[in-house]
């Protein structure tokens, strides 16, 4: 049952990409937001997206994880130590940033020992 709805949630993940890889729009906010419902359980397959996403796809996906909240944390963290690309990384801190809290908090001063300690701060 439980690879049934990952394999389910991935391929909405992998329906939504396209839209969030285009130009800002009404298709573009409803992708996000059926993203964002997902809740935790999306946080795994929002996750492994960001890799195969382009630029303007890697935001909707951050963004995606950021409306879901402190669930997305751990996610967000291993996007902000090892994204191999730095906007990804960078997205990744400010998401963090703006979910906020102490959990939060503490992810992100683990990274003020980082080479993107800059973007920490």
């Amino acid at each position: 049952m439980a690879v049934l709805l990952i394999a389910a949630l991935a391929a909405l993940v992998a329906e939504c990409l396209p839209v969030l890889e285009g130009a800002h729009g009404p298709e573009r906010g409803e992708a996000l937001e059926r993203l964002a419902s997902l809740g935790p359980k999306g946080v795994g397959p929002l996750a492994a997206a960001l890799v195969r996403a382009g630029w303007r796809g890697r935001e909707g996906l951050i963004d995606a994880l950021t409306a879901i909240g402190e669930p997305s944390l751990p996610a967000l963290m291993q996007v902000a130590r090892s994204h191999p690309r730095r906007d990804g990384r960078r997205l990744a801190i400010r998401a963090m940033g703006r979910i906020g809290g102490t959990a939060a908090g503490d992810s992100l001063m683990r990274l003020t020992g980082t080479a993107d300690r800059d973007m920490v701060a």
